[in-house]
């Protein structure tokens, strides 16, 4: 009687496991494409005479780095290398170099 109870209740407990590491990975993902879309929306704005070139690749940066820790929690590898190597872009354009190697380096 018992070892059988405990077979259930520990395939009971895989399953629940299972499912909430799916859906969190889902909501990772999710989030990810929201900040990268975020990104290149902030990358598109138009600029008048130039003014607020830094803040635009700064804000793309941060969404795209912050686009690639989604990804990586989500274990899309390959969403979050692309996403590193666009903050990297954007960072250069600030001639941040340290701040572009980092997230290189995270890619």
């Amino acid at each position: 009687f018992l070892p059988g109870l405990f077979e259930s209740f520990s395939l009971c407990c895989w399953r629940l496991e299972n499912q909430y590491r799916t859906a969190m990975s889902q909501a990772a993902s999710d989030r990810g494409d929201k900040l990268t879309a975020e990104g290149n929306a902030a990358l598109n704005r138009t600029l008048i005479f130039g003014f607020g070139k830094s803040a635009k690749y700064e804000d793309a940066a941060e969404a795209f780095k912050g686009a690639g820790n989604a990804y990586k929690l989500a274990s899309s590898f390959q969403s979050a290398g692309d996403a590193f190597l666009k903050s990297a872009e954007a960072y250069s354009v600030l001639d941040s170099t340290t701040d572009a190697v980092g997230s290189v380096v995270e890619a």
